[in-house]
């Protein structure tokens, strides 16, 4: 039996596909494109517009921002603590 999760069009199609070609998804093929799906949704990705390796690069991209964000921050605070020492 084909167990549904409520995943928006990505899951949807890739149901329709793999059931109009008498296929059923595994419990763990379910659990694996939730998985797809909820990493795409945090990365922006809801409707599943980007090609997987698209999404992989836009991940990447999204990681070394939130690196430079973090170094940039952390300066900021070095700063402020080196100018309430200085007062």
């Amino acid at each position: 039996m084909t167990q549904h999760h409520s995943l928006g069009s990505g899951q949807e199609a890739t149901e329709t596909n793999a059931e109009s070609m008498g296929c059923e998804m595994t419990e763990t093929e379910n659990q694996l494109l939730q998985l797809l799906a909820d990493i795409r949704k945090a990365a922006g990705d809801e409707k599943g517009h980007l090609m997987q390796h698209e999404l992989i690069d836009h991940i990447k991209r999204l990681k070394a921002a939130s690196d430079k964000l973090e170094k940039i921050e952390k300066a900021r605070i070095d700063w402020e603590e080196n100018a309430n020492e200085t007062k």
